[in-house]
């Protein structure tokens, strides 16, 4: 009982922060869900992007490394239908070279996860609200991987 009630406690204070603030937990000070191509590009530097981009079409770009709070991540930008929905950081390594525990950090800034899945080999994460993550660690002989995918959950307009 204990537990649903301090799950119950974090519900409102999480619902209660911007999306668009929750970006700037990964070091993204600067970015917001819906941003264009063109706005990410002057916001972020060492965004470029990935092959050419047609009008109407869905862009996607990127920044080789990100760093934050000691990791080091490929940044994916995923613009459908012009407009900044979804990221996914992806580790060099793994996010175990981090100056922190990267799923007791992400429970610190978005609340607890709702759903843990462990497979033979990797172990999924998720949590959800207004922005939503899932974080991936794979291990496969002994080469492990890190992804964090975080996307703009609210419901359109």
């Amino acid at each position: 009982m204990a537990a649903a009630l301090l799950l119950l406690a974090a519900i409102p204070a999480f619902a209660a922060v911007p999306p668009e603030e929750h970006l700037k937990a990964f070091g993204l000070d600067a970015v917001y869900w819906g941003m264009t191509a063109a706005d990410l590009e002057k916001a972020v530097t060492g965004v470029k992007p990935v092959g050419p981009a047609e009008p109407g079409h869905d862009a996607h770009l990127v920044k080789d490394q990100q760093v934050f709070y000691g990791c080091k991540a490929r940044v994916d930008f995923n613009l459908p239908r012009g407009k900044l929905s979804d990221l996914t950081l992806t580790a060099d390594a793994d996010f175990s070279t981090c100056d922190v525990n990267m799923v007791a950090y992400i429970t610190s800034e978005y609340g607890p996860t709702y759903d843990v899945i462990q497979g033979n080999t990797d172990v999924i994460f998720k949590w959800r609200g207004p922005t939503g993550l899932i974080f991936t660690t794979t291990a496969i002989e002994s080469l492990f991987k890190g992804t964090i995918e975080v996307f703009d959950n609210r419901p359109a307009p």
